[in-house]
C-alpha cells in the first residue's frame, strides 16, 4: 500500500526491498551536541508557558441588521425593501395589522379558515392551477391567522420572483372563495376539534390568558373552543371577514432579497396601487386593556393525568415601551435558557421537568411573560414554590452579573441566526410592522441589550403576589399539595375557561 503524500523516489525504492524502503524514507538521526539540552529545556519552558497563557479575545463587534427602505403607496400601504444582493432566494410577506383580535364579534376561527381557503382559487386560477404554478415555477406561498395579524408570506427565486408577487396580489385581493373549498376547510378544522378541546397545553393557555386578560378580552377568546362557531360558518361568513380584514391603510409588503428598490416599488404600484377598502365592511376595533382577574391559581381538573401541565406567568410591558426589552431579558432569565437558575433548580435539583420553555404574548397595551412545562404530579407545588421564590429574588435583589450577562449575550448572539434567511428578515419585520416598530429596531437591538442593568431588570419584575399560575392535572392528587402553598383562594375551572368553584381545605 502506497502511504500518502510520498514521494515517486521512495514509492521506486520500496519496490526493490524492505531495507531500500526504511533507508529511502527515514532520515538519518539529527546529531546533538551537550550545548542543545539547555536550549531544548528552555524551549519547552516558553511552550507550556505558552499553552498555560490562552489568547485574549477578539473586539466584540455588534451584527447590524440591515433596515428596509419604506415608501408609501397613495393608498395607504407601506413597502418595505430591504436590499440583500448575495441571497439566491427573494421573500416577500403581506402584513395586514389586526388579526382575529381586531374583530371581537367575529369568531376567531373564521380567521383562521379564511386563511385557509384563500389558496382555492382567484379570478385568474383555480386553486390547482395556483398550486401548479408554484411546482413549475419553484416558489411557495402561505397564509397564517395571527390574533393581531394576518399574514400572507411568499418566497421565489429571481426568476420566479415577478410572476410569484402577481400571485400573492390575485390570493390576497381578488379571491373566489368556492364554496366547496370552504366547507372542505370547516370539515378539517371540525375533525381536528375535539383534539384541541382536549390538549391541556390549550386548556392551559386558555385559562391563563383569561386570567391576565380577561375572559372576554379578545385575545382570551381566540382560544374558545371552535366547535360551536364552526357549525355555523358559511362561504358569506369568510367572504365577510375577507372584506373586513383587506384594508391598504392596515398594510405593509416586505419584500427581502436581491431586488432593484426602484423596479420594485414601480411594479407593486402596478399590483397594488388599485386597491382600496370596502366601505361597507366593519372597521377594526382598538384592542382593549387587560383586565386580569384575582385568582392566583387555577386549577383544571383532569382525572388520572399522569403529569401536571403547568403554567407561572407574570405581566410584561406594552411592546413599544422601552422597558419592553427588559421583559425580553427577564423571560431568559425565568427559564429561557437551559443554563438559568430556574432552570437548573426545576430541572437539576428538583428533578421535576426534563425541558421548559419560556414564552411572551405583548402588544401595544402590555402583556404575559410566563413559563411552561409538563410537571411530575409530586412536584408540581414544589415547582411553583421555586418560580415564586426565583420571581421573589429577582424583584428584591435583580441577576447575578453573570447570568444577566449570559442573558443579553444570549439575545445578541441570536439574532444574526434569525436574520440569516430573506425568510427570516421578512418575518422579523413582519413582526415590527405588526407593533408599529421603528424601522431600526433591529439594528439597534445589540446596544440597547448593553445597558440592560440588573437595576432594570429588578424594578420591571412584579412582586410574586401578582403572579398567575394555571395547573392542568389530577385534581384529587394535587389538591392538598397546592392548598398548602398557601397562595389564598384557589379556583377551579373547566377546560374551557369558565369557573367550577372555589377550592378550600
Amino acid at each position: 500500500m502506497i502511504r500518502a503524500g510520498a514521494s515517486l523516489a521512495n514509492v521506486l525504492l520500496c519496490g526493490a526491498g524492505v531495507a531500500a524502503c526504511v533507508t529511502a524514507s527515514s532520515p538519518p538521526p539529527p546529531s546533538v551536541s551537550p550545548n542543545d539540552a539547555p536550549r531544548s529545556a528552555a524551549r519547552a519552558d516558553d511552550d507550556d508557558d505558552f499553552r498555560s497563557r490562552p489568547p485574549a479575545p477578539e473586539p466584540a463587534t455588534d451584527y447590524v441588521a440591515p433596515a428596509p427602505k419604506q415608501s408609501v403607496l397613495p393608498n395607504g400601504m407601506r413597502l418595505w425593501v430591504i436590499d440583500r444582493q448575495t441571497s439566491k432566494a427573494i421573500a416577500v410577506t403581506l402584513v395586514l395589522r389586526g388579526g382575529a383580535a381586531a374583530f371581537p364579534r367575529e369568531p376567531a376561527i373564521l380567521f383562521s379558515m379564511l386563511g385557509t381557503s384563500l389558496m382555492g382559487g382567484t379570478t385568474t386560477h383555480t386553486g390547482r392551477e395556483l398550486f401548479d404554478l408554484m411546482s413549475v415555477h419553484f416558489f411557495l406561498m402561505d397564509v397564517v391567522s395571527w390574533d393581531s395579524s394576518f399574514r400572507l408570506t411568499m418566497n421565489a427565486t429571481p426568476d420566479s420572483f415577478d410572476g410569484a408577487l402577481e400571485m400573492l396580489r390575485d390570493v390576497a385581493l381578488r379571491p373566489t372563495l368556492p364554496p366547496d373549498r370552504v366547507e372542505s376547510m370547516r370539515q378539517r378544522y371540525l375533525g381536528g376539534s375535539p383534539r384541541a378541546a382536549d390538549d391541556p397545553l390549550r386548556i392551559a393557555n386558555r385559562n391563563l390568558f383569561g386570567a391576565f386578560y380577561g375572559q372576554t378580552h379578545p385575545y382570551t377568546r381566540t382560544m374558545d373552543p371552535i366547535a360551536p362557531a364552526l357549525a355555523t360558518i358559511k362561504r358569506d361568513d369568510v367572504l365577510r371577514a375577507w372584506k373586513e380584514m383587506m384594508d391598504p391603510a392596515q398594510a405593509t409588503l416586505i419584500i427581502a432579497g436581491a431586488v432593484n428598490t426602484a423596479t420594485v416599488a414601480a411594479r407593486v404600484q402596478a399590483l397594488f396601487g388599485d386597491w382600496k377598502r370596502d366601505p361597507a365592511a366593519e372597521a377594526q376595533s382598538t384592542v382593549p386593556l387587560p383586565s386580569p382577574t384575582s385568582a392566583r391559581l387555577i386549577v383544571v381538573d383532569r382525572p388520572g393525568a399522569p403529569q401536571a401541565t403547568v403554567l407561572y406567568g407574570t405581566t410584561a410591558a406594552p411592546i413599544q415601551a422601552s422597558a419592553h426589552l427588559n421583559d425580553v431579558v427577564v423571560r431568559q432569565l425565568l427559564g429561557g435558557m437551559r443554563s438559568s437558575v430556574t432552570t437548573g433548580k426545576i430541572r437539576d435539583e428538583l428533578g421535576a421537568a426534563w425541558t421548559s420553555t419560556t414564552y411572551q404574548h405583548v402588544d401595544r397595551a402590555g402583556g404575559i411573560t410566563w413559563w411552561q412545562g409538563n410537571v411530575a404530579r409530586d412536584r408540581t407545588a414544589a415547582v411553583l414554590t421555586a418560580l415564586d421564590a426565583r420571581v421573589r429574588e429577582l424583584h428584591e435583589r435583580g441577576p447575578e452579573a453573570d447570568e444577566l450577562a449570559a442573558a443579553t449575550s444570549r439575545l445578541a448572539r441570536a439574532q444574526p441566526r434569525s436574520l440569516e434567511t430573506t425568510s427570516g428578515l421578512a418575518a422579523a419585520f413582519a413582526d415590527a410592522a405588526t407593533n408599529d416598530l421603528p424601522l431600526d429596531d433591529l439594528a439597534t437591538l445589540p446596544a440597547r441589550l448593553r445597558k440592560v442593568s440588573a437595576g432594570d431588570v429588578k424594578a420591571q419584575v412584579p412582586e410574586p403576589t401578582a403572579a398567575k399560575a394555571v395547573v392542568v392535572g389530577d385534581l384529587g392528587v394535587l389538591r392538598a399539595s397546592l392548598l398548602r402553598l398557601g397562595w389564598g383562594p384557589i379556583e377551579e375551572h373547566d377546560k374551557d375557561g369558565h369557573f367550577v368553584r372555589m377550592l378550600s381545605p
